[in-house]
């Protein structure tokens, strides 16, 4: 999980094209599941250019709606994978209850074909 206002962007260590190469490591050998939250920042661009499926980002309202809706969320989308669910993604309610959070950037595909939760 990767949560960020995107503020700590100086690492000295991994650039960009590092974090992504990592992240493809994991989600294509040990099947890992990487999940992305950002606030006050464009989380799909961001996200999308680590690797990071749409659907498993979430731009999220810095404020305590925003904050507790996103961890609901979170605490839905983990339920469904540990349960054993395929193609697990936020829903649209997810996205609309940001949007009306305050969160400028709303997932900008659509949920067909994905299994909600």
């Amino acid at each position: 999980m990767i949560i960020t206002d995107g503020m700590e962007n100086a690492s000295k260590e991994y650039n960009r094209r590092q974090v992504a190469d990592m992240i493809s490591l994991q989600q294509d050998i040990y099947k890992w599941n990487f999940v992305f939250l950002g606030a006050n920042i464009d989380s799909f661009s961001v996200a999308s250019s680590l690797g990071i499926k749409s659907g498993s980002t979430m731009s999220f309202a810095f404020n305590p709606i925003g904050v507790a809706s996103s961890t609901a969320s979170l605490s839905m989308y983990t339920s469904a994978l540990k349960s054993g669910a395929n193609n697990v993604a936020f829903t649209d309610e997810d996205y609309k209850i940001q949007n009306t959070a305050g969160s400028a950037v709303v997932n900008p595909t659509t949920s067909s074909g994905v299994v909600t939760i």
